[in-house]
């Protein structure tokens, strides 16, 4: 079960390196898989952000419509930026 925790992996990297004085080849398997996890943690929260900003996006379009008032600036420039950043994170 403790297989599915990254923390393990980081536990047994420092105690190799700092109690035992292991070197890298000892090593990359936990490497390896402390990397594996944190692009996996990182694709799933850029999935999850783009959800909500397209949800919350489509909620701002749906009030402004019935309100029939002018956009805020303000929201405007934000949305623009974030539509930016996301952009270009797809990129890299």
């Amino acid at each position: 079960m403790t297989y599915l925790i990254p923390a393990r992996y980081f536990i047994v990297v420092t105690r190799g390196v700092f109690l035992k004085g292991v070197g890298p080849e000892a090593l990359w398997l936990q490497g390896l898989l402390m990397i594996a996890f944190a692009a996996a943690s990182l694709t799933l929260a850029i999935r999850v952000f783009r959800k909500e900003l397209d949800r919350k996006e489509g909620l701002y379009e749906f009030s402004t419509q019935r309100r029939e008032t002018q956009r805020n600036p303000f929201i405007e420039r934000l949305l623009k930026k974030l539509a930016f950043l996301c952009a270009s994170a797809s990129l890299r």
